[in-house]
């Protein structure tokens, strides 16, 4: 084969490029491309421009970050609507330019995604964090160029829905800001008879729900009928913290009305919670339990993270890059568990739906 396209991820900033799993995936892709193809062209989007040119959204610093990574050298395609700057390029690796800077890309034109089929024979969608957007690049371009998923997205599909047909017990550990982006998840999970540990700020709004004041606390108050509705159809399965930890570092109740910001789970909540991790043989986490950006707040991660079963025993699926950075902050590393994903939107959209719009347009079956 001449020419070989591979869209990657590297929505990262070039300074932390060399130390994010993101970039040593593309150089890998990059490398086992190589095998099949003379040339590799590689699509990527970096940051929000909203289909703008803005020089600090640019891909140009990758370019020698991978010349450098590679050992060879690496051409930069500045616009892929330019046939006379395609026909310049005699490097074995190109990168193009942030898909982003064009609309095309998110508004997913078919016109867009025709002028990046130009630029190979065939095509590799190697971006599993991606996969859930109806982007050109990643629900037309497959449709026009013989394609099929990229080595590091389908490890990543394969390891995710291993939980689709889940072992007993079954428990799911969810922290993070907002119930409005994991509410799809909760829900699929209880029908799939999972036990939901739930952490971060979303347990005020189930506190607001049966009647319980929570003083400033963040509440969704949009999503309290949900809540009522959850509790009393799988109130057994989804369990919220007895107690907590205050911003000053004070362990309250919160069993009974609390007007203090609570920022972590607190001692008998761990207590409680650990009981179920250590008992468990197949456990998803997303969510840091509380503002692990706190060190006084960073208990309840620490010990539950410290509870999960060896990888032997249980499955143990961790996904979101705020989970790893949390499982950092408490010197956790990654290969405690069974497998740890990066992916945040993807993975509790793959969670929710069990397919992702990449996934359908590969025709791939999970």
């Amino acid at each position: 084969m001449e020419r070989l396209l591979i869209r990657v991820d590297l929505n990262i900033t070039p300074e932390h490029a060399r130390s994010h799993a993101r970039f040593h995936e593309t150089v890998d892709a990059v490398r086992k491309g190589l095998r099949e193809a003379r040339q590799i062209i590689l699509l990527s989007h970096y940051g929000r421009p909203g289909g703008k040119r803005m020089k600090a959204y640019s891909l140009k610093p990758f370019q020698s970050l991978l010349a450098h990574a590679l050992r060879m050298p690496v051409g930069f395609l500045t616009d892929p609507f330019k046939p006379s700057l395609k026909q310049q390029m005699r490097e074995r690796v190109i990168l193009v330019e942030n898909l982003r800077f064009w609309p095309g890309e998110e508004e997913n034109q078919e016109g867009f995604a025709e002028a990046l089929a130009e630029l190979g024979e065939a095509y590799v969608l190697d971006a599993f964090s991606i996969l859930h957007r109806a982007h050109a690049s990643i629900v037309t371009l497959p449709r026009l160029l013989p394609s099929r998923l990229g080595w590091h997205a389908e490890r990543e599909v394969r390891a995710i829905s291993r939980v689709f047909h889940p072992r007993k017990p079954f428990i799911t550990l969810l922290g993070g800001a907002k119930l409005s982006t994991k509410l799809p998840v909760i829900q699929k999970l209880l029908e799939e008879d999972a036990t939901i540990l739930l952490g971060g700020a979303m347990f005020f709004t189930f506190h607001a729900a049966i009647g319980r004041r929570v003083g400033t606390n963040p509440v969704e108050s949009s999503f309290i009928p949900v809540a009522k509705r959850l509790l009393r159809a799988y109130g057994d399965r989804l369990l919220l913290p007895t107690d907590g930890v205050t911003r000053d570092g004070r362990i309250i109740s919160l069993d009974e009305d609390y007007t203090e910001p609570v920022w972590d789970i607190g001692p008998a909540t761990r207590t409680a919670w650990k009981a179920y991790v250590r008992g468990a043989r197949m456990i998803i986490w997303n969510g840091p339990l509380g503002r692990v950006e706190s060190s006084l707040h960073r208990e309840g991660t620490r010990e539950l993270a410290r509870a999960f079963p060896s990888k032997w025993r249980a499955y143990t699926l961790v996904g979101g890059g705020d989970t790893l950075e949390a499982l950092r902050l408490v010197n956790i590393p990654p290969r405690r568990f069974s497998h740890a994903t990066p992916a945040g939107g993807a993975f509790l959209h793959y969670l929710a739906q069990h397919t992702l719009p990449g996934l359908e347009a590969l025709g791939w079956k999970t």
